[in-house]
């Protein structure tokens, strides 16, 4: 599990960067020479889908043949094995020249060590004295109600001596496109903590749903096969690598190319996502509640009742990735986009950490097996959970939408804090 941990950690940013740097080399400029980058994104997230779509269908095709752990594990190993001795093949085929850039984790470090530092700092009367930006302008971000919680952050460019170049590479200046790049990243905490009953939910479906599979003695027979176990979450992986082109189809193609619009879309599908994963819950805690109720009355019970929340899972699932990475490029600069699936993904990590907390509060719902507890109402309780966090949600969705006025400067802000 550890090594899983750290592969997938380290490969959505290196490999979506790697993408979208390709990507560009083989688009095609426009008349200013100038390669659009909207376009290069949509071209990255189709490949980064179409893979897994891929492996989705794989997985499903050999577990038709039901395998034995020993056998799948082989397979696995065998598999990986070609893929990486293809991938060394090809390695020296690629430009593996780049400019060297800082890292992320580096940059806000050192933003909030300088903040710090000069917490005790005024500001200044007059904007100038800023550290300033390439065109001499000092822009800072507007103060919405989310920026403005992360103002004192903008003390961290403000020099101290007549020479910034010197206290910059002394570490102690930031520049003003660093600290808004910080703030930027700060100002998705919100959408972020929207999230976790989300993962919560999805935590649920990788559990205990697999849990009710494995107490549901019928076995499923689909056009002469017997399907395995793994095949709900093969469905499951099917449905949300399908969902984001079906939603895509309903959507106007004119609205891709008005960021505000963009914005709104990620917004709905997160909203929609969030929608699906009360019905989600609903749906397996009436399903458990037929589950039971056929073990107590010593009848059986086909395992297509499992199929609506698996595929609601699915849904939900394929909503909430697809419309958080267009959140997320929608609020970051473009050197930020790469991080989108790691930072993403440890935010729902820490969110699927919090089953284990819930579990043990809520530990009456559970006995010695899942036929002794009562997930039913385990899933009532999520359900009302999602309910309260969508309505937490769509507050903050709506301070997104708040339509931000222009950047402003150092005397704006002081005269804000002063008011």
């Amino acid at each position: 599990m550890l090594l899983i941990t750290v592969g997938i950690a380290g490969r959505g940013p290196i490999l979506k960067q790697f993408l979208a740097k390709h990507v560009t080399n083989t688009q095609e400029q426009n008349a200013n020479n100038v390669v659009d980058k909207d376009q290069v994104v949509a071209r990255t997230n189709v490949w980064w889908s179409v893979v897994w779509f891929l492996g989705a269908v794989t997985s499903v095709s050999l577990l038709v043949f039901r395998p034995s752990y020993t056998i799948a594990f082989a397979n696995s190993t065998v598999i990986m094995g070609f893929a990486y001795v293809f991938f060394w093949c090809d390695f020296f085929c690629y430009d593996l020249h780049h400019e060297p850039t800082e890292c992320l984790f580096s940059i806000v470090f050192r933003v909030f060590k300088v903040a710090v530092l000069k917490r005790f700092r005024s500001y200044p009367t007059n904007g100038c004295v800023h550290f300033e930006k390439d065109s001499n302008e000092v822009l800072l971000l507007p103060h919405n109600p989310i920026f403005r919680a992360f103002s004192c952050l903008d003390k961290a460019a403000i020099p101290e001596t007549p020479f910034p170049d010197q206290e910059r590479q002394q570490g102690k200046l930031c520049t003003i496109e660093e600290v808004n790049r910080v703030k930027k990243l700060l100002g998705l905490l919100p959408m972020w903590t929207t999230l976790l009953i989300y993962a919560l939910v999805e935590a649920t479906g990788s559990t205990f749903f697999i849990g009710q599979v494995y107490d549901s003695s019928n076995a499923i027979k689909f056009f002469g096969f017997t399907l395995p176990i793994h095949a709900f979450s093969a469905l499951e992986s099917l449905v949300s690598s399908t969902v984001p082109y079906l939603f895509n189809v309903l959507i106007p193609k004119q609205w891709n190319k008005n960021k505000e619009k963009r914005q709104l879309i990620a917004l709905l599908r997160i909203g929609l996502a969030m929608m699906c994963s009360i019905l989600c819950c609903v749906t397996a805690s009436k399903v458990e509640v037929h589950r039971l109720n056929s073990i107590h009355n010593l009848t059986s019970m086909s395992k297509f009742w499992l199929f609506p929340q698996f595929i609601l899972l699915g849904i939900m699932e394929g909503l909430v990735r697809d419309g958080l990475c267009g959140f997320f490029y929608s609020q970051v600069d473009e050197s930020m986009k790469h991080y989108e699936s790691s930072l993403n993904d440890c935010v729902l990590g820490i969110g699927k950490f919090l089953s284990v907390i819930c579990v043990v509060t809520f530990k009456g719902y559970f006995g010695d097996s899942v036929d002794k507890s009562r997930l039913d109402k385990y899933y009532l309780t999520l359900a009302a959970l999602s309910c309260g966090n969508l309505l937490f949600y769509v507050l903050v969705a709506c301070i997104y939408s708040w339509k931000e006025s222009t950047p402003q400067t150092v005397m704006d802000i002081e005269a804000g804090d002063a008011d």
